[in-house]
């Protein structure tokens, strides 16, 4: 004879037994999305393959190449060397934004953008700009100084550097310009207009986060 304890518990499975076949039909097997294989039950094989395991490249609308973040460069820059050099005005830094792409001409464009508040906008900001041509020729050809207010020469730096002091509406752009080779870098340190920073100040500060790492 089943006891009252056994006749508990079996009565307790069939109520699971029963709301597990109620929940299998209503949620239906799993699908994968569009052009992959099944969740499970696929060959360790494919898995453990390296196309697997490397993103496909993204080409943009303009047939450009879409670097991983992994793969910009101007991370180089780091956040102990901003706060080191800018002191109390990276105090409210926060974390970097990067993006960099190939274009179809073989021009390999990276940016990195450091805010210094919470608002996490280029104009209070340092911002990294690092671009690579296929040749020198292609960087002359490019006038890397042309967008400069006023520039003037720096000596003391590797390549051809420029400093300049652009007035924007809602900040004020402090760019040193560094050409070398094919590599064109611009440093951009962008704070607002009610702070006072000598010319002298902004200059030697730019040059320090220029410094190779």
């Amino acid at each position: 004879m089943m006891s009252s304890g056994d006749s508990r518990r079996t009565h307790r499975l069939a109520v699971l037994f029963l709301a597990s076949l109620a929940l299998s039909s209503c949620t239906g097997p799993v699908s994968s999305p569009a052009g992959e294989g099944p969740a499970s039950g696929g060959s360790s094989s494919q898995a453990g393959s390296p196309a697997s395991q490397s993103p496909t490249p993204s080409i943009a609308h303009d047939g450009s190449t879409v670097l991983p973040t992994s793969e910009v460069g101007c991370f180089r820059l780091s956040p102990e060397l901003i706060q080191q050099v800018l002191g109390s005005a990276a105090a409210g830094l926060q974390p970097a934004e990067s993006d960099g792409n190939v274009d179809p001409n073989g021009i390999r464009r990276e940016s990195c953008i450091y805010p210094l508040d919470a608002e996490r906008t280029t104009t209070h900001a340092v911002v990294l700009e690092v671009t690579t041509f296929p040749s020198a020729e292609g960087l002359r050809a490019s006038a890397p100084f042309e967008s400069l207010n006023a520039p003037v020469d720096v000596p003391g730096v590797e390549g051809t550097a420029r400093f300049a002091r652009n007035e924007l509406n809602g900040s004020t752009e402090y760019v040193l310009v560094i050409a070398d080779g094919t590599k064109l870098t611009r440093l951009i340190v962008s704070r607002p207009p009610a702070v006072s920073w000598s010319t002298e100040d902004a200059l030697a500060a730019l040059r320090r986060l220029a410094a190779p790492s």
